[in-house]
């Protein structure tokens, strides 16, 4: 065994691949003020009680790609200032409220690659600091489920990031994640048959949910309320046939949505009005086009974001001043949707070069405030709203049936204004490359 006696000013100690097996309970004695220690490739499967009592002031240990098939409280007991816990790669199976001591400083855990199938009630009681926990292996799926009136993550409230990779679940219920109030960013991979109501119930910090890759065949209309802050969602690469409208009425700060490679074959008129959607991701799906699509455009669905650049102001002396972090987006052509019903065609190909939809979506906006500002009859608001809608080359058709009915009840100058919108040129016309 080595010894590390006069060693007192150590900070830093690594031993890597040196076919360690085992740890004496005084290995480290003298280490007071070690900081960092890392035992990494090596063959230890047991950690004794007290493994490190020698070196209380540890902020950091690392037993990546060891053997470790069990972790008992008392072998990591009296690590206070303990920040950052690195058990990757090793052979745990289960987790319970006997793995942990007390850990009140804990920042981050990573548990990735170990064969972990259970997570037993009040394992994480005694890690209220933690901000980042990372699990899951291929070796093993991840049984991501309730206790009773327990969830598996409870007590971890200051969480911000929770990855976890290989999960299963029938479905993602309300209760999954009780306790994670703070959480900001979530990453699953798996296998999620289906996203139940008040799955994300209590967590209104929740900012990136990603749950691509995970078979997921059903959404809830009401999946994601409570997840107001909501700016990132990955739901690419699952199993959706049907996107319920009105599914993300509540995010309001919603930049980006990801459905691409998916088996959708429509989506809701209301869904590309949601005021900060910037990038669409709606490639790999055999979509049925029609008319009803008119609203979507390449200048959202077309785009991938890019890298974080910073964007300054500069004063009058010509150095930087008032700098903040911006996200880049770029045009990739190779992303764009295309139509199952017309021989993979591009979408917007499609619906201005066969369909002959016009610009319907330009005329949307403005038709639609000239509606509202009028004091039109109700019956005629609504002849109007669902005319809107149609093709562009019925416009003066339906004028003309509203007028012959009801002669005096068009508003001065609305047959001027029709006549108007009927003759104004289309957009330019998109390419089949676009």
């Amino acid at each position: 065994m080595p010894s590390f006696y006069g060693w007192d000013k150590l900070e830093v100690l690594r031993i890597h691949g040196c076919h360690l097996k085992e740890i004496h309970w005084q290995m480290f004695n003298g280490l007071t003020n070690l900081k960092y220690l890392s035992l990494e490739r090596n063959a230890i499967k047991e950690l004794p009680s007290f493994a490190f009592s020698g070196a209380l002031h540890l902020k950091s240990i690392s037993l990546a790609q060891n053997a470790l098939v069990r972790l008992h409280y008392l072998s990591l007991a009296g690590l206070l200032d303990l920040e950052i816990l690195d058990l990757s790669d090793n052979q745990l199976s289960r987790l319970s409220e006997q793995c942990f001591p007390p850990l009140p400083k804990l920042l981050k855990a990573d548990l990735r690659n170990n064969p972990i199938k259970h997570i037993f009630p009040a394992t994480f009681w005694v890690m209220n600091s933690t901000r980042e926990l990372k699990m899951g292996s291929e070796m093993e799926a991840l049984d991501l489920r309730t206790w009773n009136i327990y969830g598996q993550f409870d007590s971890l409230f200051q969480l911000k990031t929770l990855s976890l990779s290989n999960v299963s679940t029938e479905a993602m219920e309300q209760g999954l994640f009780k306790g994670l109030y703070g959480l900001e960013i979530l990453t699953l991979r798996g296998s999620i048959i289906s996203i139940q109501y008040d799955a994300f119930a209590g967590m209104e910090k929740l900012r990136d949910i990603d749950i691509s890759h995970c078979m997921i065949r059903e959404l809830s209309m009401d999946a994601f309320i409570g997840a107001k802050k909501l700016q990132l969602l990955n739901l690419s690469h699952n199993c959706l046939s049907y996107f319920p409208p009105g599914l993300l009425d509540e995010q309001l700060q919603l930049h980006e949505v990801q459905l691409q490679g998916n088996q959708l074959t429509s989506l809701s008129y209301s869904f590309f009005y949601l005021p900060r959607l910037r990038v669409v991701r709606l490639d790999q799906n055999p979509w049925h086009c029609t008319c009803q699509m008119s609203n979507w455009t390449p200048r959202i669905t077309n785009v991938m974001r890019g890298p974080i650049a910073e964007n300054c102001r500069n004063d009058i002396s010509g150095n930087p001043n008032s700098c903040r972090i911006v996200t880049t987006y770029k045009i990739n052509k190779n992303i764009v949707p295309r139509c199952a019903n017309f021989n993979g065609r591009s979408v917007y190909y499609v619906l201005r070069k066969q369909l002959h939809c016009g610009s319907m979506e330009f005329l949307h906006h403005s038709f639609q405030k000239r509606i509202e500002s009028k004091t039109f009859p109700y019956w005629l608001k609504l002849e109007l709203q669902g005319h809107e809608k149609r093709n562009s080359r019925s416009r003066l058709q339906t004028y003309k049936s509203i007028h012959h009915q009801h002669p005096k009840s068009i508003v001065p100058g609305l047959k001027q204004y029709m006549q108007k919108t009927t003759q104004m040129p289309q957009l330019s016309e998109i390419s089949n490359e676009i």
